[in-house]
């Protein structure tokens, strides 16, 4: 008996949460499987390190900064009793856990749902712990620094457990959201130096087929401009893109229109 149900089209690209790129869906290697479990551990690694440590800093403990030598009881002990350390020292550890957090999510998406982990990923989630603290600190400094300017008193004084769960939210959210904040801290730089775009970048579509083209193009939120062809005496391009306008790896607006020209048989 015949299934008249119409089968779901397998997903051939997908838009990477984070950089925004479309990338092609392709099988594991032996590899790319290895560097996936590498990368979990890593950040499962990376996770219970920055929980340790914001129990360690919660409790007065401080362990992180014995072991690396900071023992001198009147300067570092006059640091860690400052407010300012320790909210400094939540958002920090509230970033490092949002960017393992989104790291581990990332990492179940690409590699358990669409089996398509490449070991070029890896540094990606070297890296997402650690960003999403700096990440974290950024936005600290930029909305402490707009409290100072709009005139009121930016020097804390004192700590509660309110100012500390809000300070570690902050954190864990800009870890988390790094792209989201990315995009923020553009947004901050285009308000300061007088720049208003908002911008994608063109994939490469040489070697596709047009409807692999509108495809790629409706990911990457660009629309599909004029389509021309032109003869080829060589058939192995034939009905491939051969040329396409704004070249590939360009920055342009989001729904910018992308010309492209098809190969076809020559006469």
């Amino acid at each position: 008996m015949s299934n008249d149900t119409p089968q779901e089209k397998p997903m051939r690209y997908a838009q990477d949460d984070q950089t925004g790129k479309v990338f092609e869906l392709k099988g594991e290697t032996r590899l790319d499987f290895g560097a996936a479990v590498a990368s979990m551990l890593y950040l499962l690694a990376m996770l219970g390190f920055f929980l340790w440590l914001l129990f360690d800093v919660w409790f007065g403990q401080f362990s992180a900064a014995t072991l690396l030598g900071y023992k001198d009881p009147v300067g570092f002990g006059r640091l860690s009793s400052s407010p300012t350390f320790h909210l400094l020292a939540y958002t920090l550890i509230g970033g490092g856990l949002g960017g393992a957090v989104n790291g581990i999510r990332s990492l179940l998406i690409w590699h358990s749902e669409r089996k398509s982990f490449g070991i070029r990923f890896v540094w990606k989630y070297i890296a997402a712990p650690w960003l999403g603290a700096i990440l974290a600190l950024f936005v600290y400094s930029i909305i402490r620094s707009g409290i100072a300017v709009f005139g009121s008193d930016n020097t804390v004084t004192s700590t509660n457990i309110v100012q500390s769960l809000s300070t570690l939210g902050i954190g864990a959210l800009s870890g988390y959201g790094s792209r989201q904040v990315f995009i923020w801290l553009d947004a901050q730089a285009n308000k300061l130096f007088k720049i208003t775009t908002d911008e994608t970048v063109v994939p490469d579509l040489t070697g596709k087929t047009r409807l692999e083209a509108e495809e790629i193009l409706k990911t990457a939120k660009l629309n599909t401009g004029t389509v021309t062809e032109e003869t080829t005496g060589d058939d192995k391009f034939i009905n491939f893109i051969i040329k396409q306008n704004p070249k590939p790896e360009t920055n342009v607006a989001v729904g910018t229109a992308v010309d492209f020209t098809i190969a076809i048989k020559k006469a």
